[in-house]
């Protein structure tokens, strides 16, 4: 498709941004996951763990849609698992989340197998190219908030010390720990969705720890 004069304006090329991929597998049921994005031209990059649904998804269905989402409850609730679906909002091709201030269907153009290698370990992964199917606005923009910026570092933090601990690397979990408080102190203020996600974190990270306590 032609580029939309729009598209720039809402997601610039070469630049990550972290959204929300809902895709839906055979039988309709719809699957939330943030993914980390980049834009060139009319195609986006999106790398997945090659375990995901999501990826599971995308090669069965070849459609998916990205959510343009700015709170961070929605990518703690999505990331782990509990987030309502019964909410979501009728729209093609995949149901959206009822908060997406736009919406980007994308098709499967190709994928690439890769290992990452880090201090997780090696991770099977895999890169997507996925063609831009247009745009949807539902929302104006909001204003830049950094608390609700360093929520959404915390729940990514958080997925990180949960491959940790899934490892038996759970002497960093500390670590972890110590950057979601720092985290939590930075412009603080009266967002309760951001509070709302620091607890999640903070709570799955205590339940880590005491996984690794029952152990010893």
């Amino acid at each position: 498709m032609p580029e939309d004069e729009t598209l720039p304006l809402v997601i610039p090329e070469d630049e990550l941004f972290e959204v929300i991929l809902t895709t839906e597998n055979a039988e309709g049921q719809v699957n939330a996951a943030p993914v980390g994005v980049v834009r060139r031209g009319n195609r986006v990059i999106i790398e997945l763990s090659a375990s995901t649904l999501s990826l599971e998804n995308l090669r069965k269905k070849g459609s998916g849609l990205l959510n343009l989402v700015s709170d961070p409850l929605s990518f703690a609730e999505s990331a782990f698992g509990i987030i309502d679906v019964g909410t979501f909002v009728h729209e093609s091709p995949v149901k959206r989340l009822p908060n997406s201030r736009a919406t980007i269907p994308v098709s499967l153009h190709s994928c690439e197998n890769f290992v990452r290698e880090d201090r997780l370990g090696a991770t099977r992964f895999v890169r997507l190219a996925l063609n831009i199917e247009g745009l949807k606005i539902h929302a104006p923009p909001e204003p830049y908030s950094r608390k609700r910026a360093a929520a959404i570092e915390a729940v990514v933090a958080v997925t990180k010390a949960e491959v940790a601990c899934a490892r038996g690397l759970t002497e960093i979990l500390d670590e972890f720990g110590e950057k979601i408080n720092r985290l939590r102190g930075i412009a603080g203020g009266p967002d309760g969705s951001a509070v709302k996600t620091f607890e999640i974190c903070v709570k799955r990270l205590e339940a880590m720890n005491g996984d690794e306590r029952n152990h010893e």
